[in-house]
């Protein structure tokens, strides 16, 4: 039956959590994860990658649209040069996480970021808050590229970002290559804790731990190849040498 439902009815496009949604439906007493094991087992979730749900906020020109002052220019010198901040979700059976991060485009560090079940404007805040509190005047002047969603055209955002000094640019409607470091974040973090693994998240909960937990690991120990170290260790080295 799952080779039926996996391959016949659905050409390959559910996984596993949802065919068992289907399987207990057709009156099958089997669990989650045994699911998951066979068809694993069958290499039918060989691919890890494949296409979510993308999250857009987009709602139109709300009258604080910036200019992309980046230009997909996103070579830098040093740590806060240049920075990017975007939303991804993270879609559970019964409901949704929402990451939102800060990324600097030098040494690939998560700067800030907040997590929760839901995107409302205060979580974007208290990042920016966030921010200042960990990094302080090393901000001031650094550029900060993202979509031009309604949080980030929002005034209490962009005032924010004028008073602690940093340039806001905004990608072209609809390009994601304007924003593209911040994307292949998204994409490798969704690779290594995501992908394959959202059996292992009973519920919301649980998986703003695992987020916690694998920024933590990215930030502080998973070795960046360019820089040959950590994100927080090529920081500290080119403060150091400044």
């Amino acid at each position: 039956m799952i080779d039926y439902l996996y391959k016949d009815k659905h050409k390959k496009r559910m996984g596993y959590q949802r065919i068992h949604i289907e399987l207990i439906k057709l009156g099958y007493h089997i669990g989650k994860n045994k699911v998951n094991d066979i068809m694993r087992e069958k290499g039918y979730l060989k691919i890890k990658k494949r296409n979510w749900r993308k999250y857009n906020s987009y709602e139109g020109d709300m009258g604080g649209v910036k200019v992309n002052e980046m230009s997909q220019n996103f070579k830098t010198s040093f740590p806060y040069e240049k920075a990017g901040t975007d939303i991804s979700v993270f879609p559970l059976d019964e409901e949704s996480v929402y990451l939102s991060p800060i990324i600097d485009f030098d040494s690939r560090e998560v700067l800030a970021y907040k997590a929760g079940k839901d995107v409302k404007m205060d979580k974007i805040m208290l990042m920016l808050d966030d921010l200042e509190k960990i990094h302080g005047n090393k901000i001031k002047g650094m550029m900060i590229q993202s979509d031009q969603g309604v949080q980030y055209q929002n005034s209490r955002y962009r005032e924010r970002l004028e008073k602690l000094g940093i340039i806001q640019s905004m990608s072209r409607k609809g390009n994601c290559l304007d924003n593209s470091p911040t994307e292949t974040f998204f994409g490798r973090m969704k690779e290594e804790m995501w992908y394959g693994h959202e059996y292992k998240y009973k519920n919301a909960d649980d998986l703003l731990a695992a987020i916690d937990e694998y920024i933590n690991y990215y930030n502080t120990t998973r070795i960046v190849s360019k820089l040959k170290m950590s994100p927080v260790d090529y920081r500290h080295k080119i403060i150091n040498e400044l």
